[in-house]
């Protein structure tokens, strides 16, 4: 999963995974919604 997390930050081009991580808990609800993005693409 973290491997995960850190190809996807390193895609979007963020500066920090914490960044990343509160941008889903905020707008995903954690990371069942990380789930919901890899299934939508």
């Amino acid at each position: 999963m973290t491997n995960v997390v850190r190809e996807l930050v390193g895609a979007l081009n963020l500066r920090s995974v914490e960044a990343f991580l509160r941008f889903v808990e905020r707008h995903l609800g954690g990371p069942p919604g990380l789930m919901k993005i890899f299934k939508l693409r």
